[in-house]
């Protein structure tokens, strides 16, 4: 049995087991990069994790995503360096990879993806990128860690404006939502990138969803769409919509429902058949014999097939009040290599 077939046959067996949630903790006051935490997606158990390079105050990362247990981070120095770097917290291996675009800090607009190709041990990373503002067109490179290049960059379609940060991948696709209002340039929809075609392409949102605030999840490498509508006395339902392919033609079907009452909790992420939810709350207290205050979050697992009052808290963890989530990720940890 060849090296890459074992690897996927692993990819699958971990699947069955319980998977792992990497939450990636900020401060709005501190110029640090912050920390990235791991919690156990049925235990809660937690752990600091320490990441494979250096974080000097003047440094920042951001966590592009994850895939097959590695996880992509890219790291800027004060004086304008940068580099990305793939790493499985794991093995602890990483591998470093220089940017194309080094000047990011002159860079108006700058959206990252990251995943593996189909089938295969081949990852890759996207950068969709625009030089200055004033540009019509963004335009996109992307790397393969077949050939340890980058390729050579070229234009977007028009309807590649704005993408959010946050991404889904699901079978070897990235899909964004699209913020941009411009009507006949690029209208609010879901963009997606094929690395294995080098193509973008995109999807309309659920009609009932145009107006909700919204966001993207993967559930059983399917895309679906978030929708989040609140009501009056601190109400809120949120409706998951989930993609179908009939005759060629794209349709969305409702997946589930449910409803809360207070702070909301929001469906970030699909681990273990069960939906992830975060709920930061307001309630601050003051740590004694100090000015420091603190601020709740809560992570909360939610069946498919349960009712909201069955769902569990796995883990309340506090933070310094000017503390934020920047990114959670939910993952099966495997021994794949960068």
């Amino acid at each position: 049995m060849r090296t890459d077939e074992f690897l996927l046959m692993h990819s699958e067996f971990v699947k069955k087991r319980c998977g792992s949630i990497y939450l990636h903790i900020d401060s709005r006051r501190m110029r640090r990069g912050g920390k990235i935490f791991k919690l156990h997606a049925f235990t809660g158990a937690l752990q600091e994790m320490s990441v494979p390079f250096s974080v000097s105050e003047d440094s920042k990362f951001n966590v592009i995503g994850a895939a097959n247990g590695n996880m992509a981070i890219r790291c800027a120095e004060a004086d304008n360096t940068s580099q990305v770097i793939v790493w499985n917290p794991v093995s602890s291996y990483f591998r470093l990879i220089s940017e194309f675009t080094h000047g990011h800090h002159r860079l108006s607009y700058s959206a990252y993806g990251f995943g593996y190709i189909p089938n295969s041990t081949e990852y890759f990373l996207v950068n969709i990128y625009k030089l200055n503002s004033c540009d019509k067109n963004c335009w996109c490179t992307s790397y393969s860690s077949l050939t340890r290049q980058w390729s050579s960059p070229f234009i977007c379609p028009e309807y590649v404006q704005l993408l959010n940060s946050k991404y889904v991948l699901c079978d070897g696709l990235l899909y964004w939502l699209n913020f941009n209002d411009r009507v006949g340039t690029s209208p609010q929809c879901i963009v997606y990138y094929s690395a294995k075609d080098n193509e973008f392409g995109y999807l309309q949102m659920p009609e009932k969803a145009v107006n909700l605030e919204k966001r993207l999840i993967s559930i059983n490498d399917v895309v679906c769409f978030v929708g989040l509508e609140s009501g009056d006395g601190e109400i809120y339902t949120w409706t998951i919509w989930m993609i179908n392919s009939v005759d060629g033609s794209t349709e969305w079907t409702t997946f589930m429902k449910a409803s809360g009452c207070g702070q909301i909790h929001y469906p970030e992420a699909f681990i273990s058949n069960e939906i992830l939810m975060l709920r930061e709350t307001v309630n601050m207290h003051q740590v004694s014999d100090s000015n420091t205050f603190l601020l709740k979050k809560e992570i909360r697992i939610r069946g498919l097939s349960s009712t909201a009052s069955q769902s569990r808290t796995i883990q309340n963890m506090e933070f310094r009040v000017d503390s934020y989530t920047k990114s959670i990720l939910a993952m099966y940890d495997t021994a794949f290599p960068v």
